[in-house]
């Protein structure tokens, strides 16, 4: 005979404070959808005390993965603005890393020279993978601030 009350304790304490990372349009469309299940199952706009979320991306555009708004549920589980980064580059900022190629040697060994003809990326790097990788670098400080800030938060 098994006591149930010992098995939902055993379960409970596998829970583990996390952080839920999405990137891109795809990693914003899992994790509202995450945070949709868990407003609709438990009233949890922002999820449990030991979750918190964090979305990346160069495109911050308020609709959905098919470009279309979001919908009320959605709406109620948008990310606060302590759970979002921005990745997108100033335009200044992009034509310094491409006038000044010898200054950033660590960018130009992984970034391909045909990046220039995109310009930066606003409103999303539409699926050019180094236009999002640039945005990552030229944010790194930023996201670990973010991560740590929640960290911090989930943990306390």
């Amino acid at each position: 005979m098994t006591n149930d009350n010992a098995n939902d304790t055993d379960r409970f304490k596998k829970i583990h404070p996390s952080i839920f990372i999405g990137l891109g349009g795809t990693g914003k469309h899992i994790l509202l959808t995450l945070r949709r299940k868990l407003f609709e199952k438990y009233g949890l706009k922002d999820g449990f005390s030991i979750m918190e979320f964090l979305w990346i991306d160069t495109d911050m555009q308020n609709v959905g993965i098919d470009g279309e708004k979001l919908d009320y549920a959605l709406e109620q589980v948008a990310f606060q603005p302590d759970q979002v980064i921005d990745l997108q580059i100033p335009e200044a900022t992009f034509n310094s890393y491409i006038q000044y190629k010898e200054d950033y040697p660590h960018i130009w060994e992984w970034l391909p020279h045909t990046i220039e003809a995109q310009g930066p990326p606003k409103n999303g790097a539409k699926q050019i993978r180094p236009l999002g990788r640039l945005g990552f670098f030229y944010k790194y400080d930023d996201i670990i601030k973010k991560l740590d800030f929640l960290k911090n938060k989930i943990t306390s």
